[in-house]
């Protein structure tokens, strides 16, 4: 696996050539929502398939999947143009193995927003451990019985504040919302983060009850936490996501002075093998965050290079704009 920073003048042909790899591959594997227009600073991920094979009529994934003795989540991780899809049209070619061998393993929970399209869905659903749907529009709820078919966790996320006033003045509001998440397919809830002014006892009292009566119904709870705030982090659930606000901040930290000393102080009071980690892209224009498919669309429009920062460039990549 190569990390590739974009020079002034390089495009998708003249980088497979480098790297002796498809192009199409390059552009598939990172998803680059203008193949024909690369941007100077621009970072694409070059993997290097050791085993490639075309469909032929008659072929599925079950039949290569057995033929080449790989997982169906594997065969589709590996080919990010199928969208997590198992249709296969003769003359594609597919990556059967990369050349990096898995080197561990990690558990990923992956958000799903109203707005999510389909194509972004399925293409990452094969990476995926779990999915917390933070909406329970028509399509949403369409794709909570497909994630289970694919042996993944579906999971609801739940607003602190609504739970815990509805949880006072009823005590029962938790277990009929947690019943009707159930039937709907769910596996378990995600909590928000408490609110800021809430004392740490009353947020530990509380989040027992819910894992009491969530253990009662066979159902997870994972907890969202600002992990810079240490009295926050009880340790009674299934699973801890900590949240690390590190492009609000004014002057944007180091890895070593952010998410580094933030996450080893976080360790200190959590159990690692359930804790996930943050990880949010972003840039900014010297005044305002954007998204990285936001900062491509900027860069083109104004023929910007991007800057990377690699003292700050770990989960967090700084983007400075010349216009």
């Amino acid at each position: 696996m190569i990390i590739h920073t974009v020079s002034e003048g390089e495009t998708v042909f003249s980088i497979a050539r480098k790297y002796a790899v498809s192009p199409i591959k390059i552009i598939e594997n990172n998803l680059l929502p203008y193949p024909d227009r690369l941007i100077p600073g621009q970072m694409l991920l070059i993997l290097t398939p050791t085993r490639t094979y075309i469909v032929r009529g008659g072929d599925t994934v079950l039949k290569l999947c057995r033929r080449f003795d790989i997982k169906k989540k594997t065969l589709l991780a590996n080919n990010p143009s199928l969208h997590g899809r198992q249709t296969l049209h003769a003359g594609t070619e597919l990556v059967i193995r990369y050349d990096a061998p898995t080197s561990g393993s990690a558990a990923i929970n992956g958000y799903v927003y109203k707005n999510t399209t389909a194509d972004r869905f399925w293409t990452l659903l094969p990476y995926l451990t779990y999915v917390t749907f933070c909406s329970q529009d028509e399509q949403s709820e369409k794709w909570v019985c497909e994630v289970s078919k694919e042996k993944k966790i579906p999971l609801l996320r739940v607003l602190w504040k609504q739970l815990y006033e509805k949880y006072r003045n009823e005590k029962n509001s938790f277990a009929e919302m947690a019943n009707e998440a159930k039937q709907k397919g769910f596996s378990g809830i995600t909590l928000t983060c408490a609110p800021k002014e809430m004392e740490s006892e009353k947020v530990g009292s509380f989040l027992l009850e819910i894992k009491k009566q969530l253990l009662g119904m066979d159902m997870l709870l994972f907890q969202e936490c600002e992990a810079e705030r240490g009295e926050e982090c009880i340790d009674v659930a299934d699973g801890i996501i900590a949240m690390y606000e590190k492009c609000h901040k004014k002057d944007i930290p180091s890895f070593l002075g952010g998410e580094q000393t933030v996450m080893e102080r976080f360790g200190d009071c959590m159990e690692v093998g359930k804790t996930f980690i943050e990880l949010s892209s972003f840039g900014y224009d010297e005044e305002k965050f954007y998204t990285l498919d936001q900062i491509l669309k900027i860069a083109i429009k104004y023929g910007a290079e991007i800057k990377n920062d690699k003292e700050k460039m770990i989960s967090n990549i700084k983007y400075t704009l010349y216009k």
